[in-house]
């Protein structure tokens, strides 16, 4: 969504969660799914740290975020 020059986004960040629960939480109908060409929910959702070397904290993993948003300062 895009208003006054300014654009906003919707998302969800999971870093360490229990994907089942997820999926079982995530409500969509199966036309919905075929129709995106996606063949499932679960093939949809993951963990952050589920591509990482190294798995993150959560406020490892928020501190990177932030210094990254706010251009590489450094946040304490």
């Amino acid at each position: 969504y895009t208003t006054k020059g300014r654009m906003f986004s919707h998302g969800t960040l999971l870093l360490e969660s229990e994907i089942e629960n997820v999926v079982d939480a995530l409500k969509v109908k199966n036309e919905k799914i075929r129709s995106k060409g996606i063949k499932s929910i679960r093939s949809r959702v993951a963990n952050i740290n589920d591509f990482l070397d190294k798995k993150l904290s959560m406020e490892e993993f928020k501190k990177l975020l932030l210094e990254n948003i706010f251009h590489g300062e450094k946040i304490e």
